[in-house]
């Protein structure tokens, strides 16, 4: 009987056991390798590669401005005599000019046309210069200047000069010749205008006074 239940102790302490014990699983294989050796490197290595730059476009040559040449003018050489004085486009250097009386003579041939004229200064505006007239003998061409964007020196009258612009003979209104005469100094030749007239003009473009 004392053997019957030795046995039967046996039996149940080896089933605890069994329950209890733990079971070992097979440890995972490390794998080797050059793909282990990359994983690992990929993992535990830093990069020290510097990240990629943007190209830096390189900024544009800059062009030079173009030079606005008008077409009347061109690129005919210019007058540069050292004893003349030069304004606006100045004058070309060679043409023959027409001078005040023969350009009278044939105004109607030259009416809207560009001319080359030569004369004397007779007047000229007091105010700011942005007018004179060239004179022979009664003939008389009043000079504007083109685009208002030169002027001549108020003390200019008797220079001679050389300019190139375009004729016009107008009407010029009574109100008109006041305002000139008067912006001329000569108040009292003002006062007695009752009539418009007829005018020979020429707008310049350039302009070449010789020096006293």
């Amino acid at each position: 009987m004392k053997t019957s239940t030795s046995i039967l102790l046996a039996v149940f302490a080896f089933a605890a056991c069994s329950e209890t014990a733990p079971v070992n699983s097979p440890a995972p294989k490390k794998s080797s390798g050059p793909a282990a050796a990359a994983g690992t490197n990929a993992t535990s290595q830093p990069s020290t590669a510097e990240p990629k730059k943007e190209a830096t476009p390189a900024p544009a040559a800059s062009q030079p401005a173009e030079k606005k040449v008008d077409p009347k003018v061109g690129l005919v050489p210019r007058m540069a005599d050292p004893g003349y004085d030069y304004f606006g486009d100045g004058v070309a250097k060679d043409g023959d000019a027409i001078s005040v009386a023969a350009l009278a003579g044939k105004a109607k041939d030259h009416a809207g046309k560009r001319v080359r004229l030569s004369g004397t200064v007779q007047s000229v505006c007091k105010k700011k210069g942005c007018w004179m007239v060239l004179a022979a003998g009664d003939d008389k061409v009043r000079v504007k200047f083109k685009d208002y964007g030169f002027f001549m020196p108020l003390d200019c009258e008797g220079r001679e000069c050389i300019l190139e612009g375009t004729f016009a003979v107008q009407e010029v209104s009574i109100a008109m010749r006041k305002h000139l005469l008067e912006d001329a100094g000569k108040h009292d030749e003002a006062a007695k205008i009752d009539k418009p007239t007829q005018e020979m003009s020429v707008v310049a473009e350039g302009v070449a006074m010789r020096k006293r």
